[in-house]
């Protein structure tokens, strides 16, 4: 979660180009939502499936939310990411 708000997201994007360009086999990520909501959210997530990523699992809670402060999952900001992913989703 945390290398997703690395250098606005850069980190992770090479990071998948770099796995893409390199391997064999289907690279899937596992995010989180980040911290400034939804829009900025959406914005990686496309990112990283034009980086070649094959799936995307969302997991519906910032990096903030753990332990004491996890509190319920945004199934809204989930559903919304996967009707805006349409036909170019992974």
């Amino acid at each position: 979660a945390y290398l997703m708000e690395e250098e606005g997201g850069d980190r992770v994007v090479n990071m998948v180009k770099h796995l893409v360009a390199n391997l064999n086999v289907p690279v899937s990520v596992k995010l989180r939502i980040l911290p400034s909501g939804y829009e900025d959210s959406l914005a990686l997530y496309k990112r990283l499936v034009d980086a070649g990523a094959s799936m995307l699992t969302i997991h519906g809670r910032t990096r903030h939310q753990r332990q004491l402060e996890t509190g319920s999952a945004d199934w809204e900001l989930v559903r919304r990411v996967v009707g805006a992913g349409g036909r170019s989703g992974p």
